[in-house]
């Protein structure tokens, strides 16, 4: 995916970007989860480069002939720019600041969930980005399943994934049984409430809970 770039700090950001692509320097992006910063390095990076995730959290790197584009969260100090040769250093601001972005990640987002579910028509779309990209991408799933997904289309889609996944009868029960259980005991936040909307005595129920290895 080439980086989105429809803000201006962003638009800035990838003229920079451009230049450092044909520069033989190691380069340092970070900021906050989700902002972006992988989809970054992935367009700065060449073939030969070393992509280099969770930079500032390495408590050692052994120096490579290789140009690095490391990613973090946060600034580096000086001495381990000095240490490692970072010359260069990108700050990717959160996604509530780059609001023109968010239009063209959630138009990105939207193909995407709409070829994988196989869905043509569109959902309305509500969109969360406190979390930045990782957010943003479940609102928009999350939007679309609400929408789209009826009895007769789990039922399709359970069809689809076990023509694709053999398993027996008990594997396919703890699968069913694990995806109801997560969903009840966020709704729920007790076993003792789950059981009674369930309607099966807790016995039952964390005997079940106990197969599914939740």
């Amino acid at each position: 995916m080439e980086f989105i770039a429809q803000d201006e700090k962003s638009k800035k950001i990838k003229k920079l970007a451009f230049m450092l692509k044909e520069l033989d320097v190691n380069i340092y992006i970070y900021g906050e989860s989700g902002t972006g910063k992988t989809f970054l390095a992935n367009f700065i990076a060449n073939q030969d480069d070393l992509i280099i995730e969770k930079f500032d959290e390495l408590k050692e790197f052994i120096k490579t002939n290789k140009r690095i584009v490391a990613v973090g969260t946060i600034a580096l100090n000086e001495n381990i720019k000095e240490k490692y040769d970072i010359t260069a250093e990108i700050f990717l601001d959160n996604l509530d600041k780059r609001m023109e972005d968010v239009k063209e990640f959630t138009k990105y987002f939207t193909n995407e969930v709409k070829k994988s579910l196989k869905i043509e028509k569109e959902a309305e779309v509500n969109i969360d980005i406190r979390e930045n990209l990782n957010s943003l991408k479940k609102s928009i799933y999350k939007s679309f399943l609400q929408d789209k997904i009826t009895k007769t289309k789990l039922v399709k889609y359970i069809e689809e994934f076990f023509s694709e996944n053999e398993m027996s009868y008990d594997e396919a029960s703890k699968i069913f049984d694990k995806g109801l259980f997560q969903a009840f005991m966020k709704k729920y936040h007790s076993k003792l409430q789950m059981a009674k909307a369930l309607k099966i005595n807790r016995g039952t129920l964390a005997k079940k809970w106990s197969q599914c290895e939740i």
